[in-house]
């Protein structure tokens, strides 16, 4: 199993400081040594060059100035502030050593484990892209940790520009994946991957573990949509306590749904006779307008025809699924 973390915003102060600090460190030490501030090891620094004087303050990241003897002469002022360099270098890299040890021996250190009423999005596929860019559309400030296999695809770059948080790769099948995402202190959760089978898993395997999060799953097979969908309602009423099954949705009933608001329901409004529906390839979206029609507008259809070169075996497959006897 492949985990990794990109740190986009929560964690870029941490490297920012460290490189203000390695600054101050140089500046501080050139300072005092071009006052003329000079040390017990290296009486002749005031004489040295500049390049010599850069030489010895980049010591001071390994050796703390043992090398060099204690602050002499010069200004006070001056002294002071190579006393400072002195301590702040080493504290430098002691931070930045236990730092890398800390994530090498805990990757999942950080990160994830950081955010609070965030979503998870879990798939970088165009479905998950639209939905986290509707999220910037609506909450410009929410914070979003993308759950994706492929990390460092074209569509994680892409969703790093609309404004993932945080970009983790791994499997959401995986026990391990789940403990990272911080499920408990998360606001939702919308799994959209290509995999209607991953998806079920991973947003049952979360629902497990924290009930009372929201869950979307989005599940494409319109075969195996219905029975899912099925199970949840059967489901629903038997649940006491906590929060309910993970949402099902599928985008071809969403689109289904808005074509019948904005255009169909209108048309039958309109005509006082019912219609005769032709509808032209009976791919999934066509499945489930003419499923759609099935329960809103069942009174409004005299005839369905279907034009497609497999009609006869995609329409047994779907009258086993959803019963005709109204049309």
């Amino acid at each position: 199993m492949s985990l990794h973390i990109r740190s986009q915003r929560w964690f870029g102060s941490g490297p920012t400081v460290r490189i203000v600090g390695v600054l101050a460190v140089f500046v501080l030490a050139l300072g005092a040594f071009l006052s003329g501030v000079t040390t017990s090891g290296v009486p002749e620094m005031p004489r040295q060059s500049v390049l010599a004087w850069t030489y010895y303050a980049g010591g001071l990241f390994v050796f703390g100035g043992l090398d060099l003897g204690i602050p002499v002469g010069g200004p006070g002022l001056g002294r002071a502030a190579l006393w400072f360099a002195y301590f702040l270098a080493p504290t430098i890299t002691t931070t930045t050593a236990i730092d890398a040890a800390l994530r090498m021996i805990r990757p999942q250190r950080g990160g994830a484990t950081a955010l609070e009423g965030h979503v998870i999005l879990v798939g970088a596929g165009q479905v998950g892209l639209a939905y986290l860019q509707a999220i910037r559309e609506v909450e410009p400030t929410k914070p979003v940790l993308l759950v994706d296999r492929e990390g460092g695809s074209a569509n994680t770059a892409e969703a790093e520009r609309l404004g993932a948080v945080e970009v983790l790769s791994a499997d959401i099948q995986r026990p391990a994946a789940l403990d990272m995402l911080g499920l408990e202190r998360a606001d939702r959760m919308i799994v959209v991957t290509d995999d209607d089978l991953v998806n079920l898993e991973g947003g049952w395997a979360a629902n497990d573990r924290v009930p009372e999060l929201p869950i979307a799953v989005h599940v494409a097979d319109l075969t195996l949509l219905r029975p899912v969908s099925r199970m949840i309602r059967a489901q629903a009423g038997l649940r006491v306590g906590g929060g309910g099954p993970p949402l099902v949705f599928n985008t071809h009933r969403i689109g289904a749904l808005h074509l019948y608001e904005q255009h169909l329901h209108a048309h039958f409004e309109e005509t006082g006779y019912k219609d005769v529906l032709v509808i032209g390839g009976f791919g999934r979206f066509a499945q489930t307008i003419l499923e759609l029609l099935r329960v809103t507008a069942p009174d409004e259809l005299e005839r369905v025809v279907v034009v497609d070169a497999a009609a006869s075996r995609m329409m047994r497959q779907f009258e086993a699924d959803v019963p005709l006897d109204a049309l």
